[in-house]
């Protein structure tokens, strides 16, 4: 929860800062800071609980694979807002806004998945996977938006160039949380079927 929470504060940060509302986008970046320091500190606190348990090594493995690429979604999530305190997104043009908004949007639907296929895990390891399926086709969304943007960066020459790099970063951080997401859909399909069998 805490990882989707931090992509959403992320998204309530890129809003304000395309709408020019600078301040707010700062004391939202704030917000994500603390909302990924939380997360770090749950990780710490699930894998402390793990290694007391009574679970197979393999399961406890896998386990913490698990929490650790979901905790790597808020991850990026707060390195991508640390990179957003160098942009001004509002003086991109419309177009550029628009793809930007269009990919945070499908991060955010693609973590609330993440979300969903972790708390189906606990009550029926049959679904998981058909949840698994749309975090891949939105992650791939994300992909594609991704590249969409970055065309749209490169071709438009919408900045100079040390906020080109900046911009270039923090597009690619963004990119990365849906990568994560992915990654940690790879780990439940694995704990699936291993629960199934």
């Amino acid at each position: 929860q805490c990882s989707l929470m931090v992509v959403e504060k992320l998204r309530q940060a890129i809003t304000s800062n395309i709408e020019n509302r600078l301040a707010d986008c700062m004391r939202e970046i704030g917000e994500v800071e603390n909302l990924e320091g939380e997360a770090d500190t749950l990780r710490r606190g699930i894998n402390t609980e793990l290694t007391k348990g009574v679970l197979p090594p393999f399961s406890r493995q896998d386990l913490m694979r698990l929490v650790r690429r979901i905790d790597m979604v808020a991850d990026y999530a707060h390195e991508a807002s640390r990179l957003l305190t160098y942009l001004n997104l509002s003086k991109l043009d419309e177009d550029l806004k628009k793809k930007i908004l269009m990919l945070i949007n499908e991060t955010v639907y693609c973590a609330k998945l993440t979300l969903e296929a972790t708390k189906t895990m606990s009550s029926d390891f049959k679904l998981v996977g058909g949840i698994c399926d749309k975090i891949e086709n939105s992650e791939r969304k994300c992909d594609m938006l991704y590249l969409e943007t970055l065309g749209r960066v490169i071709a438009g020459r919408c900045c100079d160039e040390g906020v080109m790099i900046a911009l270039f970063a923090f597009l690619k951080a963004l990119e990365e949380v849906s990568d994560m997401c992915e990654d940690a859909s790879d780990v439940m399909r694995i704990i699936s079927i291993r629960a199934l069998e």
